[in-house]
């Protein structure tokens, strides 16, 4: 059992180069994602969203990204989970948010941005496949508990095949154990 607990505990470092990288792409999601966010606001008068969420996940994302001004020493051992837990839990939201704006194409694209980005700041195929295999169900899931007309049920399966296969067969080619 302690090889397993290792192991768990190695998926999560990062090098130095990899934590100031990611660091900087997290600085980077949390005023963008306020922005967007704010456009479909201005955009949309029928948009359906979460209050406060977008605040809670732009601050959350500022926070990591600054942790490794503060951590120095330690941060390359755990920032690889901080970064995937805080993307799988982003992700998800976004998600609710396809269902509850019933697919709408600028909550796609946004979805589907950040779900590529997310898999480009993993470095290992364990967080990519867990994050591709949780983040696919969960879309399946609420496309097929939707109440989009056909038209739209079928783009959007379609997509979401495409675009999943195209992540697993060239992401997991790049990525290391």
């Amino acid at each position: 059992m302690n090889k397993f607990f290792k192991k768990l505990y190695e998926l999560g470092r990062l090098e130095g180069f990899e934590v100031r990288n990611t660091s900087f792409v997290l600085f980077l999601i949390g005023p963008s994602l306020f922005i967007y966010s704010l456009f479909i606001d201005n955009y949309d008068n029928d948009k359906v969203r979460i209050e406060g969420a977008r605040e809670v996940f732009s601050f959350l994302f500022l926070i990591i990204s600054l942790l490794p001004y503060f951590y120095k020493r330690n941060i390359k051992n755990y920032y690889g989970w901080l970064v995937f837990i805080s993307m799988l839990l982003f992700s998800h939201y976004t998600i609710i948010n396809l269902l509850l704006n019933d697919f709408t194409i600028y909550f796609i694209l946004g979805s589907y941005v950040l779900i590529f980005c997310s898999i480009l700041l993993f470095n290992n195929r364990v967080f990519i496949n867990v994050f591709l295999f949780t983040v696919l169900i969960h879309l399946i899931l609420n496309l097929f508990s939707s109440n989009v007309d056909k038209e739209t049920f079928s783009a959007v399966l379609s997509s979401i095949s495409l675009f999943f296969i195209f992540c697993f067969i060239i992401l997991n080619g790049s990525a290391t154990v």
